[in-house]
């Protein structure tokens, strides 16, 4: 974390299948696949913006070495899992203090059936 509070830095270790909850965040963030591979899959929210259900937009599979970004200001509603079947490594830093804050996790969706 950044003495000011102004980003933190975490290294999150995925276990083969394992996958965040559909969310999105309340600051920036830039991740960078350090090993294996991790798959995001991106949402677009209701057009009228009520409810909790999302409909699935598109799926981008991210190698290692590679680095995705989002912001809030853009619609950023997704969610990230290991995309194969052995540890996947990655590197965020976060746009906010998350020892202060706990996550960044704006809020929590679900994905529309059909």
């Amino acid at each position: 974390m950044d003495a000011a509070g102004r980003f933190s830095v975490v290294a999150l270790v995925w276990g083969a299948g394992q996958a965040t909850p559909i969310r999105d965040h309340v600051a920036w963030c830039v991740v960078g696949v350090y090993e294996g591979r991790e798959r995001e899959i991106t949402y677009a929210a209701p057009p009228d913006g009520s409810g909790d259900e999302v409909i699935r937009a598109a799926v981008r599979e991210c190698e290692a070495g590679e680095v995705v970004w989002l912001a809030p200001e853009r619609p950023n509603i997704h969610r990230v899992e290991n995309g194969g079947d052995s540890i996947a490594i990655s590197i965020h830093v976060y746009g906010t203090d998350i020892a202060r804050a706990g996550n960044s996790i704006r809020r929590e969706y679900r994905e529309a059936a059909g």
